[in-house]
C-alpha cells in the first residue's frame, strides 16, 4: 500500500502538547520542532501496512496504544510483507497498555492453513546513536509497557534489532521482547528491567534465532524459553538479573548458552547470575562479552519530578475552615535498577537559592510540609539516593500559598536614553509594577503604556510579584518630535483581584523630541539656472519632516542681490513653509539675481542655501527663412 501522507519541511513551534499526533503509518521528516508542550510526536493505535519509516529528524515518538506492522493481504508464504524501519537514535517511548506487534495472523476455519499478515522490524542504531523502546512514565518501573512482540507472521531474515536499548516492558507479553514461532536477529542491545524477562522464546520455530552480544541485566529473567524453543545464545553478559540469567522452561533438550558472561569469572551460580533448567553453559567467558560494551553495574536514581503541587502552582491552602492544613509534597522518581533500594532528601525554603535540608532518607515519595505561612512562595527540590551511595539532585520546584488580597500599582517609569531624543529614536519606556497589598499576585495580567493618548505597547507578567515586591516590565517607542506624556497602567484587563481597583496607572512627562535636521529646500519659483520674464515676486518652498520651520528667522536671512552684489529691498511673506520675496520695485528689471537664505527650524537646526537666475524681458529676435 502508499503511506500515509508525508509531513516534512515544516517549522512546528508553540503549541500547548504534541506538536503533531499521527497514525503510525504516517511519513514525518526533516521538520524543525521548538516551544512545543511535549518536543515529541504522539503515534495513536493503527496497523502500519505499508513501508513506512521513523526519522530520527523527530525527538521523540510517543506511542499510547497498539502498533501493528503487517501487510494488508494475507499470504502462506511471507513474499508479501511490509517493513517498520526505525532511524538510528530515534526514542520511542510507550504509554502504559501500549506496544509493538510484528505481523498478524490470519483466522481459518480450517486449522491446517498457515496463512499470515507478515510484517518486519528494522531497528538499526549505532553505537553512538542507539534506538531506545522504553516507558512514557516521568518514573518508570518494570511493566509500565506491553514490549515488542514478534509473532509466527513476522518476516524472519528482515527483523533485526542491533544496538538499541529495550527497558520497562513485560506487561501482558511478560518480556521486553516476546518471541513466537519467530527467529529474528537480536544482536549488540542492552535489554533490561522487564517485569519478567529480557527475552521470552516460545516454541520450537524459535530456534536458530540469533540472540548474540547483548546485555541482559535487572530484569526478573534474562532470557526464559519455553515449548522446546532454542534460540542461539552467545557472547552475551548476563548482569543483576534478580532470579535468572537463563531459564530453560522447555523440557528435556538441552539449551546451548556456551561463551556467555555470567557476572563471575566462576560461571553463573555463584556471585553472578543463576540459570534454570537443562542449560550447557560450559565453556563460559572469564570476563565482560568483548563484542558489547557491559554497561556498569549500578545506574545513578532517576531525577526526582516535582508532581503535587506542581511547578508554579497558586493559592494552595494552609488553612481549612480557620485551621493550619499541612501542604503535601509528592514527586515522582525511582532507579534504572529495579532492585536498588532508593531513599530521599527534602530541602525547602522562601528562596530558590538557600535551601534547607527539612527531611532526610525519606522511603515514600511524599512529605507533608508543616506550618506554612499564607500567601508566601516557597520553594523546593529532592535528592535521590540509592542504596550504593549513587545520588541524584531533582529540579528546584516552587508553589505559592492562598493569601489576601494584592494591591498592583505603576510606582515608577523611566525612559531611556534620559538625553533628550529627537525624532526618530528609539526610546525604552520601563515601568515598575509594585504590589503594596498584603498578598501575593498570582494570576498573570497585562500591563499596558500609552503615550500622548495613543497605546505604544502591551507585555503581559505571567511571575508571581509577593506582597511589598515589584517587577519591571518595558516596550519601547519610536520618538515623535514634540512634548509627549506617558503612562502606564497595572492589570489594564482586570485580570487580578485587588484590595484597591483605582489606583493602577501613572503617568509622567517625557523629553521634549528634538527635530534632527534642518527644514528641507524643496524648490524656488524662478528655478535655479532658469531665464524668465520680468517677475514680480520670488518663492522659496521648504519641507520640515519632524518639527516646525522657524518662519521669522528664515524670512530674516533672506537676501536678494543684483549681478552688482547690489541688494534688492522687497517684503518676505510666508504662508504654509512658503515664502514670497515682493521687490519693492516691481517687476524686477532685467539682469541676473542670486537669492540667499537660512532655513532654520525651531529647534536650532539650520541649513544654508542660495540660487541665481535670470530676467530677461527683450523681445526675440523675428525668425529668419533660409534655405532652397
Amino acid at each position: 500500500g502508499t503511506p500515509d501522507p508525508l509531513i516534512r519541511f515544516n517549522n512546528i513551534t508553540h503549541n500547548g502538547a504534541y506538536p503533531i499526533r499521527i497514525g503510525a503509518d504516517m511519513r514525518v521528516s526533516d521538520n524543525t520542532f521548538t516551544g512545543n508542550g511535549v518536543e515529541a510526536v504522539e503515534v495513536v493505535t493503527e496497523e502500519v501496512k505499508s513501508n513506512t519509516t521513523w526519522s530520527n529528524n523527530i525527538p521523540a515518538y510517543i506511542v499510547s496504544g497498539e502498533i501493528t506492522v503487517r501487510h494488508s493481504n494475507w499470504t502462506s508464504s511471507g513474499n508479501s510483507f511490509v517493513t517498520l524501519t526505525i532511524e538510528a537514535g530515534v526514542a520511542v517511548r510507550f504509554a502504559p497498555g501500549a506496544g509493538l506487534t510484528i505481523g498478524k495472523p490470519y483466522y481459518s476455519n480450517n486449522p491446517s492453513h498457515n496463512y499470515g499478515y507478515y510484517g518486519a522490524l528494522s531497528a538499526k542504531g549505532t553505537t553512538d546513536a542507539p534506538i531506545t523502546f522504553t516507558s512514557n512514565a516521568d518514573g518508570p518501573a518494570p511493566g509500565d509497557w506491553k514490549g515488542i512482540y514478534i509473532g509466527h507472521h513476522a518476516k524472519d531474515d528482515h527483523t533485526i534489532v542491533e544496538f538499541c536499548v529495550v527497558e520497562y516492558g513485560g506487561a501482558v507479553n511478560n518480556a521486553n521482547i516476546r518471541l513466537y514461532h519467530a527467529k529474528p536477529v537480536i544482536r549488540y542491545s542492552t535489554i533490561r528491567n522487564s517485569s519478567h524477562a529480557g527475552i521470552l522464546a516460545d516454541s520450537s520455530g524459535c530456534n536458530g534465532a540469533n540472540i548474540l552480544c547483548n546485555n541482559f541485566r535487572d530484569n526478573h529473567h534474562g532470557v526464559h524459553t519455553k515449548n522446546n524453543a532454542r534460540p542461539i545464545l552467545n557472547d552475551n553478559n548476563f548482569l543483576r538479573n534478580l532470579q535468572y540469567g537463563v531459564f530453560n522452561d522447555g523440557g528435556a533438550s538441552t539449551l546451548n548458552t556456551e561463551n556467555n558472561w555470567w557476572g563471575d569469572g566462576s560461571g553463573p551460580g555463584f556471585s553472578g547470575d543463576q540459570i534454570l533448567g537443562n542449560v550447557d553453559f560450559t565453556p563460559w567467558l572469564p570476563a565482560g562479552s568483548g563484542c558489547i560494551d557491559a554497561p556498569p553495574e549500578n545506574g545513578a536514581p532517576f531525577a526526582p519530578k516535582g508532581q503535587g503541587p506542581s511547578d508554579g502552582a497558586v493559592r494552595v491552602a494552609v488553612f481549612s475552615e480557620g485551621l493550619p492544613v499541612d501542604v503535601s509534597l509528592t514527586w515522582a522518581g525511582g532507579d534504572p535498577n529495579p532492585w536498588d533500594a532508593v531513599v530521599y532528601d527534602l530541602h525547602f525554603g522562601e528562596s530558590a537559592e538557600e535551601l534547607t535540608l527539612v527531611a532526610s532518607d525519606l522511603v515514600d515519595r511524599g512529605f507533608a510540609a508543616p506550618d506554612l505561612q499564607e500567601g508566601v512562595t516557597y520553594y523546593w527540590k529532592v535528592v535521590a539516593r540509592d542504596n550504593h551511595g549513587e545520588e541524584t539532585e531533582g529540579p528546584v520546584s516552587s508553589f505559592t500559598t492562598l493569601g489576601a488580597d494584592p494591591d498592583l500599582i505603576v510606582s515608577a517609569i523611566q525612559a531611556a536614553p534620559a538625553s533628550p531624543p529627537r525624532d526618530g529614536d528609539v526610546i525604552a519606556l520601563t515601568a515598575t509594577i509594585q504590589n503594596i497589598g498584603a498578598g501575593p499576585a498570582v494570576d498573570p495580567f497585562t500591563v499596558q503604556f500609552m503615550v500622548g493618548g495613543a497605546g505604544a505597547g502591551i507585555r503581559t507578567i505571567h511571575e508571581v510579584i509577593p506582597a511589598g515586591g515589584s517587577k519591571d516590565v518595558g516596550v519601547t517607542w519610536t520618538a515623535q518630535y514634540g512634548d509627549h506624556a506617558v503612562e502606564a497602567i497595572a492589570d489594564a484587563g482586570a485580570a487580578v483581584v485587588e484590595s484597591d481597583e483605582e489606583n493602577n496607572a501613572a503617568a509622567r512627562g517625557l523629553p521634549h523630541v528634538q527635530d534632527p535636521a534642518p527644514p528641507e529646500f524643496m524648490g524656488s519659483d524662478p528655478a535655479h539656472g532658469e531665464a524668465t520674464a520680468p517677475t514680480p515676486r520670488v518663492v522659496i518652498t521648504l519641507l520640515d519632516r519632524h518639527g516646525q520651520v522657524d518662519d521669522a528667522a528664515t524670512a530674516a536671512s533672506l537676501t536678494v542681490v543684483d549681478a552688482n552684489l547690489s541688494g534688492i529691498a522687497g517684503t518676505v511673506v510666508e504662508a504654509d513653509d512658503r515664502f514670497t520675496f515682493y521687490p519693492d520695485a516691481s517687476p524686477l528689471p532685467d539682469g541676473v539675481y542670486t537669492v540667499s537664505f537660512t532655513a532654520s527650524d525651531m529647534d536650532g537646526n539650520a541649513g544654508a542655501h542660495n540660487f541665481s537666475f535670470t530676467v530677461d524681458g527683450a523681445p526675440s529676435n523675428a525668425p529668419a527663412i533660409t534655405g532652397g
